[in-house]
């Protein structure tokens, strides 16, 4: 939460901008049409899964109810090859050597 808004209202709002973002990304051609609604589907149905988990947490009686939802919580959570490529990172030219990276980050050098 922060001062300016709820914990819903931070989780409503991601959502909204991943669906807005994933039909951008359809309507200026970096991603197929078929791809954005296998997207789309997927983010709505974690949204709705989201939602249900609150619900069941608000009512306490998660224990029972939560290892029911696995199943769908693991269909949901997997990604298709084609989604995973869209999260690739493209370094072309530019070799990232991570291990230097995070050793400078950590030591601040």
């Amino acid at each position: 939460e922060t001062e300016w808004m709820t914990r819903q209202q931070i989780v409503e709002t991601a959502y909204e901008a991943i669906l807005r973002l994933n039909r951008l990304k359809a309507k200026y051609g970096i991603i197929p049409q078929q791809m954005a609604g296998a997207g789309e589907e997927r983010i709505k149905a974690a949204w709705e899964m989201a939602q249900r988990i609150d619900d069941i947490l608000t009512r306490g009686d998660y224990q029972e109810e939560l290892p029911r939802l696995k199943a769908r919580i693991d269909e949901i959570n997997a990604f298709p090859v084609v989604e995973r490529r869209q999260l690739e990172l493209p370094v072309g030219l530019v070799k990232l050597k991570f291990l230097r990276s995070l050793w400078s980050w950590a030591t601040g050098r």
